[in-house]
């Protein structure tokens, strides 16, 4: 920092005679599109001049109001140097338009612009509000760099809105057109004060923050570990597009955003949305993505990975999106008091999606529903693999009212002996003219069914037309019972199948009559469905007859 503050001071000094000299710069020099001027300046070096607030009458005492400093630096047009110091904004910023923006600090926690009115808004900006055409396009950028916006208010509007016409950005595809580095968003104490959102970005083609801090206001006035306490700013960053125009190439790295309902969201995003090393460790929801509309772009392309999130809702949503990647996260359970059901990752209309290589915990001490890893509501072409779960109801569950392409699912859970299906499929696959096989591969499927032993030794299983099916099982004595194995394979097609699985290892009782013990069975099944006929699968089987004697078994299996 200290070398950044030299450097600009002795642009200052070479290139100012005096605060004078800054105070009315030429109009062709302010609005960026005088001849000569650049507009593509790098920071510090914008026509080789800079402003500072107390050229225009800034104390930087936290008490002196320095709206009007601010403004006229703003309006300046030069890049603009903030020195360490409170800076208190009593009024509001005018809105800066159509010139570049950029905003240098000696750090967030040194050089802090405080806002003290009701319900203002922080810093606004808006570019290329008017349609231009390709030949006079005017590509202005918008930098904010180690300074911090701070509020003395209780949901004190949005610390930074952005937006850019949306003709323009369509014809700066490679252009970063806002960058946000090292910047901080907080109330000036973050339990009682705080911003309704931290960075609004509107119609933007690269916009990059990285190395952020983003925090909400923590209610104290609601009890301890009450559920709304913690989520009270609406969005820590928000990208979002108008019209038919995509969003592309997010990137937020590094960043850190706490108490918000929605950590990071876009909507109606495009291609190109990259997440990496972020802690998000008190959200509702801490990754929403919604491109809303099924047309548009094809490949979002998107990635989040190495990004720790601890969420009461979802840590991960995304929905009408492909090429998906959520590879080495830290993915938790937010501990609160509400009920309702809560998933790691939920994937809403998605093709193309790898999950792997995530630790997934639940929190099951503070919810009357339940806990799921992955989530799957028309999951298409995708793979689930590598995954560690913990203390989950269900680590992983796929529901869909479409046909189902290819979804690969192999997986192990923490402990392994826990109870309960590992994976919970159920839906229809639909009939499809444009039908290609097969539709359904899942591996490692477990139904777990419970019940008391009789002498019954067989299995029924009914078949459906063009279903390729493929079942072994595990039995497990419990209440001192033995473990026994019992194996059975059908590949069959249609009709009705009797089949007995017999155990390798008899079954022996040890704590007194047969008709005490309670054994359990584990069915691994694989179906596969090459044809175009109609499947509906359900792949949690609690309540079905279980009845064993001391060397086969029998189960009912609702498929």
């Amino acid at each position: 920092m200290s070398t950044r503050r030299g450097v600009l001071a002795g642009i200052a000094a070479g290139a100012l005679a005096g605060a004078g000299a800054i105070a009315a710069p030429s109009a062709a020099h302010a609005n960026g599109r005088g001849q000569g001027a650049d507009p593509k300046c790098t920071p510090g070096a914008c026509s080789g001049v800079h402003v500072t607030p107390d050229m225009f009458g800034a104390v930087p005492d936290g008490a002196t109001d320095c709206t009007d400093a601010f403004n006229q630096a703003l309006a300046s047009g030069y890049t603009l140097y903030v020195p360490a110091g409170d800076y208190l904004i009593a009024g509001a910023l005018d809105e800066v338009k159509d010139r570049h923006l950029i905003i240098l600090g000696d750090g967030p926690g040194a050089s802090r612009i405080i806002f003290s009115a009701a319900s203002a808004a922080g810093l606004r900006v808006t570019q290329h509000t008017t349609p231009v055409t390709i030949d006079t396009a005017l590509y202005y950028r918008t930098q904010l760099s180690d300074v911090g916006f701070y509020t003395t208010r209780q949901e004190n509007g949005i610390a930074v809105d952005i937006a850019y016409s949306q003709k323009v950005v369509e014809f700066a595809r490679n252009e970063m057109l806002v960058s946000v580095d090292n910047v901080h968003i907080a109330g000036v104490n973050p339990r009682t004060t705080g911003w309704s959102g931290g960075i609004r970005i509107m119609d933007v083609n690269h916009p990059r923050i990285e190395n952020c801090h983003i925090v909400g206001r923590q209610d104290s006035s609601q009890p301890a570990r009450a559920y709304a306490q913690f989520f009270i700013m609406d969005f820590g960053v928000y990208v979002g597009v108008t019209g038919d125009i995509e969003l592309n190439y997010l990137r937020v790295v590094g960043t850190r955003i706490k108490n918000v309902i929605r950590g990071i969201q876009c909507v109606g995003a495009g291609e190109g949305i990259v997440v990496i090393d972020c802690a998000i460790p008190v959200a509702d929801y801490g990754i929403h993505l919604n491109k809303e509309v099924a047309s548009g772009a094809t490949d979002p392309q998107v990635m989040i990975s190495s990004t720790h999130i601890n969420a009461a809702s979802r840590c991960i949503y995304i929905k009408r999106m492909h090429e998906i990647q959520i590879t080495g996260n830290l993915l938790y359970s937010f501990p609160h008091v509400d009920t309702g059901s809560w998933a790691a990752f939920e994937a809403d209309t998605v093709i193309q999606a790898t999950v792997t290589g995530n630790i997934i915990e639940g929190f099951p001490g503070n919810r009357e529903d339940r806990i799921v890893g992955i989530l799957g509501t028309d999951l298409r072409q995708s793979t689930v693999s590598g995954n560690r779960y913990i203390k989950m109801d269900v680590p992983v569950e796929l529901t869909t009212d479409r046909s189902v392409d290819n979804v690969i699912v192999d997986e192990f859970r923490s402990p392994p002996a826990a109870v309960g299906p590992m994976v919970v499929y159920s839906g229809t696959a639909s009939e499809s003219a444009n039908y290609s096989g097969p539709k359904l591969a899942m591996n490692a499927q477990q139904v777990v069914v419970t019940g008391e032993p009789t002498d019954v030794v067989s299995v029924s299983q009914t078949l459906a037309a063009g279903i390729v099916y493929q079942l072994s099982a595990v039995l497990h004595g419990v209440k001192g019972a033995e473990a026994g194995t019992v194996a059975a394979s059908l590949v069959k097609t249609s009709g009705t199948a009797e089949i007995e699985f017999r155990s390798v290892a008899t079954v022996v009782n040890t704590v007194g009559p047969l008709a005490e013990s309670t054994v359990s069975i584990i069915t691994h099944v694989t179906a596969t469905k090459p044809g175009p006929a109609g499947l509906t699968l359900q792949a949690s089987s609690a309540g079905s007859d279980l009845s064993v004697d001391s060397g086969s078994a029998s189960l009912a299996l609702a498929m």
